[in-house]
């Protein structure tokens, strides 16, 4: 423990304040305890030895075991009984009470109050406190000298520990008043700290001062009107006389002048509150000051919830002044405004922005930075706020409508429309109705019509015909009820588009919305409003559907847009906003970028493709990105080829259109320009299979965004060997053209261009060749007797075989169709024969057991035939010019020096899509 510490470690007194330098004054009360384990018993501990300036204390033991007492100046406790009663508040003087029988310190008075004490500890049932439990809390009086020190000394044993202070005769060293800001807007709070050791009457509770301030002498300061929560409080009035006889000199006077330079308008104006709640605030310009916490010295006129009861009149003019002064402190409160800035941060988005991004839009407008003490947002209905607006094609808002007021047309002079915003103040009898109407012209039923209020988006059901007029009326809101002006906003928004002119889309794509940013300031007293944008672009899937824009955040500090067709230059998006200048004049400023659309490119990923290739669709297009946060999937549409565009294609088929072109087509994949569509056929051509429903949608193709902002999709499928061209009609896809579509609703140009990619689908020239050119001549091994031992003829070895094994390798990567692991050849596809002259057998190579490739992906499939030596040549049930016909001649049928055996494969499709033997051959030598 520091020695300093430890010298006074159970001696707590709370004018021992460094702030103050150990300094007290007037009727400040100061609280002495006694913080000592070993006197802590609550039934039996005696009373601790406690003197100020060797005058006994009397300590009273509360129920947390340690001692209390309090103590004041005496002279000060007569002079505020006679004059306001501050110790006790009661009508007629405080009896003293000698709560020991042995005390004659005439110094020492005892007054029991809870005015200046209103939190002392409870009193213990220690028998020690009996005297004085009735009367407590108590404030004991003792003679101190002006400018000396008091000593409070608590005799623990033969160490006694003591803490000396000074009672000062002019507290006003310890007096002052210090602002928020060095310059404030209008409109903006006024957040005074004062520091004031006078001020600071009460150790266990908050103070509370309440001045009339537009009286330079004060000739009304209340003490504690107002508790800590702003409840009422003990009530205790001065006049600034009684202040200085309690020695608070010049701190007792705390004065505002609203217009110093008589410019005949106030400066700055007085409200409640959470911390005063006075009937006439304004006209009797009250402050009230609260204490920051018990015994701090420290005032400060904001309430919790960090709202000032001084503000700066919202019509305040630049340059003009408001003075407060506090122990003849004066403070000036200059008026400034600040000139703002509005940016557009498309450095923060890679330089270019594309849709479902955010860019973030930054003010910076010290002129809405109205509370220091709180980071604020700016405020739809707070009609001091100007709003940061974007609008797209043209709106209807409520400076095109009729607006009424319980069923009246309200005059002009009751309206005031905001420039940018597009917000009304509107006046009328509180609580009455408030309606727009509105006249939409040239009504198209392909369009969506939507109605605004609060940022919520209503659907509008029109019912006249397309091109006519068609009233339309909306409850816009009520009258404040306390008579203030409704503020409000109404719109109409158009979107959509028309189907009868697909590409004309600088006419028929519509966007005609208005947007509103409530930016919200980045931290306390920075003066920066930020928000987002993001934009959705149409595209031909959402521009047809209401939920597309039913949702869009139109009011709020993260909005989203839409964007119908490229803006770019003089049509970019642009955020405007009416700043008021240095010079306090309104200015219009703003940013704007680029919200382009882009061209699209769809690839595969080879020029050329084989039966059961996996082909890799990739789609670029940063416009079907219509959501940074989530990764976008678009789908096949499947269903029964009807003759719509749609079906078999990635889109949508349910788009309510009045043409019948393909709306919601996005992209599809054609052999030799002929859509993979749905039909029903038998696509092997075997008619012990049932036929099949053929087509894109049957592959579970579609395409997946990479990452959630990327715009890049991707998409797979395999190459079928054949494909229904119509019910019951199949073709072999090999030899066509395989081409992918896109539909790109809005290039770089914004406008609505096919795209694509083609391929090839071809087949390989299949090869066939044995491992070796010349082969044994396959033996008989029981002709051939074994020798055992070099004297001992044995008889046959039945393990020793004569057997000639050919090794035969196809080539044909056309085969190779499994996506993963071996694929097999038929055996049919494999002929071998023995030739000797012009004699030939029969096929030796005959097997219902396929031929298994080497690997996956070789295309390489290997046959082991194993020959004896000799053959069959039977040709029973062999049809004359059947080719499998065995014509040997020579008998007995075995194989022999000289002859050919040859090996023939049949590729049913080759490099030019026709069929195609290939062969080998090889010779038997011994």
């Amino acid at each position: 423990m520091p020695s300093a510490f430890a010298a006074t470690e159970n001696l707590v007194v709370s004018a021992d304040n460094n702030l103050f330098t150990k300094s007290f004054n007037g009727p400040m009360v100061i609280e002495v305890v006694v913080n000592d384990n070993d006197i802590d018993d609550l039934a039996n501990s005696a009373e601790p030895d406690v003197t100020v300036n060797g005058a006994t204390l009397k300590m009273i033991q509360a129920g947390d075991g340690n001692w209390y007492a309090y103590i004041a100046e005496s002279e000060i406790i007569s002079n505020s009984l006679v004059n306001v009663s501050l110790f006790g508040g009661l009508d007629d003087p405080h009896s003293a009470h000698a709560f020991h029988s042995d005390n004659t310190d005439a110094e020492s008075i005892y007054l029991d109050t809870d005015v200046v004490v209103r939190q002392p500890k409870e009193p213990s049932l220690n028998p020690l406190n009996a005297d004085i439990a009735d009367d407590w809390p108590v404030v004991q009086g003792f003679d101190f000298t002006v400018g000396g020190d008091v000593t409070v000394t608590y005799a623990k044993g033969g160490n006694p520990q003591s803490i000396t202070m000074e009672f000062l005769d002019d507290p006003d060293d310890f007096a002052s008043l210090s602002l928020d800001r060095s310059s404030y807007p209008p409109g903006a709070e006024i957040h005074m700290t004062i520091q004031s050791l006078a001020h600071n009457i009460d150790p266990t509770d908050e103070d509370s001062w309440t001045y009339i301030t537009a009286d330079p002498n004060n000739s009304s300061v209340i003490y504690g009107q107002f508790n800590e929560n702003g409840d009422p409080g003990v009530n205790i009035n001065f006049t600034t006389e009684h202040l200085k006889t309690l020695k608070f000199d010049d701190s007792a006077v705390l004065t505002i002048d609203t217009d110093p330079n008589n410019h005949g308008t106030p400066i700055l104006e007085f409200k409640n509150n959470d911390d005063q709640d006075h009937d006439n605030v304004a006209t009797n310009s009250q402050v009230t000051i609260l204490e920051t916490q018990p015994n701090s010295g420290i005032f400060k006129n904001t309430d919790k919830a960090d709202v000032a009861n001084i503000k700066v009149a919202n019509n305040a003019s630049r340059d003009y002044t408001g003075t407060i002064d506090f122990a003849d402190n004066p403070e000036s409160v200059p008026i400034s405004n600040y000139p703002g800035s509005l940016v557009m941060d498309i450095n923060g988005i890679g330089g270019t922005w594309n849709g479902g991004e955010e860019i973030t839009v930054t003010l910076d407008d010290g002129d809405l930075n109205l509370n220091s003490l709180v980071d604020q947002d700016i405020d739809i209905n707070n009609w001091d706020h100007k709003i940061p607006t974007v609008i797209t094609g043209s709106p209807l808002t409520l400076e095109d409508s009729t607006i009424t007021v319980g069923g009246i047309i309200v005059e002009d002079s009751d309206i005031n429309i905001d420039t940018f915003s597009k917000r009304a103040s509107i006046s009328g009898p509180p609580g009455q109705e408030v309606q727009a109407i509105f006249d939409i012209e040239n009504v198209n039923t392909d369009l969506f019509y939507f109605s605004n209020t609060e940022g919520e988006l209503a659907l509008i059901t029109l019912t006249v015909a397309d091109g006519e007029t068609q009233e339309y009326s909306f409850v816009i809101g009520n009258i404040p009820s306390d008579g203030s002006n409704l503020i409000a906003v109404g719109d109409i928004f158009i979107f959509g588009q028309d189907p009868e002119q697909l590409e004309n889309a600088a006419v028929t794509r519509n966007a005609n919305a208005i947007y509103r940013m409530l930016l919200e300031e980045t931290g306390d007293n920075t003066a920066m409003y930020t928000g987002s944008i993001e934009y959705t672009a149409l595209n031909q899937l959402n521009v047809g559907d209401s939920d597309t824009y039913a949702g869009l955040a139109t009011i709020d500090d993260e909005i989203t847009i839409i964007v119908p067709t490229d803006l770019t230059d003089e049509d970019a998006v642009r955020v405007d906003y009416l700043d008021t200048d240095g010079q306090g004049i309104e200015t219009q400023i703003g940013d704007q970028v680029d919200a382009p659309t882009h061209s699209g490119i769809v690839s595969f990923d080879d020029s050329n493709y084989k039966v059961a290739d996996t082909v890799t669709v990739t789609l670029n297009d940063a416009d079907l990105n219509t959501n940074s946060d989530t990764t976008e999937v678009y789908t096949i549409r499947a269903g029964t080829n009807d003759g719509n565009k749609i079906y078999d294609r990635v889109g949508l088929v349910d788009i309510t259109i009045s043409n019948s072109s393909a709306y919601g087509r996005l992209l599809d994949i054609t052999f030799d320009d002929a859509a993979w569509s749905s039909y029903t056929c038998d696509l092997d051509n075997n008619v012990n299979t049932p036929a099949t429903v053929d087509g894109l949608s049957t592959t579970g193709f579609t395409l997946r965004e990479t990452n959630s902002t990327s715009g890049i999709f991707v998409g797979t499928f395999q190459i079928p060997q054949n494909y229904c061209t119509g019910d019951n009609t199949v073709s072999t896809t090999t030899g066509k053209d395989l081409e992918v579509n896109y539909v790109d609703y809005s290039d770089a140009s914004g406008e609505l261009i096919e795209v694509g990619d083609s391929a090839g689908i071809s087949a390989n020239t299949g090869s066939v060749s044995f491992g070796r050119s010349v082969y044994p001549v396959p033996f008989d091994p029981s002709q051939y007797p074994t020798q055992n031992t070099p004297h001992t003829i044995a008889s046959t070895d039945s393990s020793i075989s004569g057997d000639t094994v050919l090794h035969i390798r196809v080539n044909d990567p056309d085969y190779d169709i499994s996506g993963s692991g071996p694929d097999t050849l038929p055996a049919s596809k494999v002929t071998v024969k023995l030739v000797r002259g012009s004699q030939t057998s029969h096929n030796l190579a005959i097997s219902d057991a396929p031929i298994e490739e080497i690997s996956p992906i070789s295309g390489i499939f290997e046959l082991d035939l194993a020959l004896g030596h000799t053959f069959t040549c039977d040709n029973t049930g062999l049809a004359e010019n059947n080719p499998n016909r065995c014509t040997f001649t020579d008998t007995p049928y075995r194989i022999q020096q000289g002859d050919i055996v040859t090996v023939e494969y049949t590729d049913d499709t080759d490099a030019s899509g026709n069929l195609n033997t290939v062969t080998d051959s090889a010779t038997f030598d011994l």
